[in-house]
């Protein structure tokens, strides 16, 4: 397969719908609210604390990442990101795209001061983790606890 062109660069309000179809091949069973997703989408592209890239290639979003960073107050001077979203379009997996995003995350991560970034992956998508491992992220044992609220 011959690798495709594509470049990075930090997303813009237009280009939403094409996010949204990304991230239905990255949750294809979720029920997913575009009006709800759209607020939170130009919300964060307006969050000091928050970073959204496209890669684009032929003109196609074929790509996209989302980094939120914080600090906290039990480790002086820590700070963190997390990976919140990461897509790559179903035809250009396997590419390159996703360790350029990566790159790019952990670049935008480092201008922040951030000295550790997270991400966390379902269970079941070992073809992810492995991607994760082999762009040089470390599995950890722990247990990831949530409370609705609603």
């Amino acid at each position: 397969m011959k690798a495709p062109k594509f470049v990075i660069r930090s997303a813009q309000p237009d280009d939403f719908d094409e996010v949204l179809q990304l991230l239905r091949q990255l949750w294809p069973k979720a029920s997913l609210d575009p009006s709800h997703m759209k607020t939170a989408f130009m919300d964060g592209l307006q969050s000091p604390t928050r970073s959204y890239f496209c890669a684009v290639s032929e003109n196609m979003i074929v790509g996209f990442a989302s980094l939120s960073w914080s600090s906290n107050l039990w480790q002086t001077g820590f700070a963190g990101c997390l990976i919140d979203e990461l897509v790559i379009a179903e035809s250009h997996r396997g590419s390159g795209i996703g360790s350029q995003l990566i790159s790019c995350l952990v670049t935008e991560a480092r201008t922040h001061g951030c000295r550790v970034i997270e991400l966390a992956s379902a269970g079941h998508r070992e073809r992810a983790h492995n991607f994760y491992l082999r762009n040089g992220f470390q599995q950890r044992e722990t247990k990831l606890f949530y409370r609705e609220i609603a």
